[in-house]
């Protein structure tokens, strides 16, 4: 129960210092994510839901996978470089690479 609160108040958290530093969420999430979990080992994804993690991942990543175009079409359109989706994707492999 104490990991479940702790990822909430976490999750909750970086969502909103990413929205007053005006950051993209993911990358603070995903670095609060690498540091409670496989860099401290506070919270343990495997006990906190056990044979559900491999499912809760996959249908996690498949929302993502589809939601990314709708997101990106207007980004890639205007022409900016600096929100365009290979910016922004090279940007999140660099977040993830740190994990």
């Amino acid at each position: 129960m104490r990991m479940m609160a702790s990822s909430i108040v976490l999750g909750v958290g970086g969502q909103w210092l990413a929205w007053r530093l005006r950051v993209p969420a993911i990358r603070l999430l995903l670095t609060l994510g690498c540091l409670a979990g496989s860099v401290s080992g506070f919270i343990n994804p495997d006990r906190m839901f056990g044979n559900l993690l491999q499912p809760l991942v996959s249908l996690a990543v498949g929302l993502i996978l589809f939601d990314l175009p709708t997101q990106s079409s207007n980004t890639s359109v205007s022409g900016n470089s600096l929100t365009s989706p290979a910016v922004r994707g090279s940007a999140l492999c660099s977040d993830v690479a740190a994990c």
